[in-house]
């Protein structure tokens, strides 16, 4: 077995262990692959830097890279906007609610992953006597997901918890996080099999429509490019490379 030969096999067999490295260790006393495996982390990387520390987690069996090289998850996606102006309508707010939703779980399924918790918040002007009445709810939900329709489903539901029909509203956005790879989905044991197959699929084909013919082609819950609210663009930077009218002029 590999243990049995550690004791006798030489460090220099090694694939990666070349002469001069060889040499540093002999002067340390480490002769076998043995050795090396018991030499103390912290004096093997002064000894052979980083490089030596996952060599000897490799010789351990310890896994050194993750399977597929993929990146580490960012934290959290956060997409949330202040209105133009005021509402006191449920039915606006649903709209807005939806419309981040929508781009925040686009970006979910481009990371390949799933979320666990969503944050629902809707806000007051904060130079307003109503600037405590603005209020956020988290979602837990049972299984990680990244269909939009599910979301939807319950940021609905938190938002009608939520809502004071007297009360101005000037804000309304969504935080999605606990996200984790895709492919670690179970499933809950309620969950029955045509919804975990078909959700990812609905999913994906509508992403690959919205690709090939342009943001917001096909949309859950609202109507394609209007909106019951408007976006505060007021201190939004030109956009110079698409906006013709946003390209500076200059008199000679």
């Amino acid at each position: 077995s590999w243990q049995a030969l550690v004791e006798e096999l030489p460090i220099g067999k090694i694939w990666g262990v070349g002469g001069k490295t060889q040499i540093k260790l002999r002067e340390q006393g480490v002769n076998t692959v043995a050795d090396f495996l018991a030499i103390d982390p912290a004096r093997l990387k002064n000894i052979y830097g980083i490089g030596g520390l996952r060599l000897q987690s490799e010789l351990n069996e310890l896994p050194v890279h993750k399977l597929g090289g993929r990146k580490e998850l960012q934290k959290s996606i956060m997409s949330t906007r202040s209105f133009s102006a005021t509402t006191t309508d449920l039915a606006t707010l649903r709209d807005s609610l939806t419309y981040h939703i929508e781009h925040a779980a686009t970006e979910l399924r481009g990371l390949e992953a799933v979320t666990q918790s969503m944050r629902v918040l809707i806000g007051t002007n904060r130079h307003s006597e109503w600037l405590l009445r603005g209020g956020s709810r988290e979602v837990l939900l049972t299984t990680p997901t990244n269909d939009t329709r599910v979301l939807l489903k319950e940021a609905h539901k938190a938002l009608e918890q939520m809502f004071e029909p007297e009360v101005p509203y000037k804000k309304a956005g969504i935080v999605l996080s606990m996200l984790s790879d895709e492919r670690s989905v179970t499933g809950s044991l309620f969950d029955s099999e045509s919804e975990l197959d078909s959700g990812p699929k609905i999913m994906k084909l509508m992403d690959k429509l919205n690709t090939r013919f342009g943001k917001e082609t096909i949309t859950v819950g609202r109507t394609a490019g209007h909106k019951s609210w408007n976006v505060n663009n007021q201190f939004s930077s030109p956009q110079y490379t698409t906006r013709w009218s946003d390209i500076a002029c200059i008199k000679a």
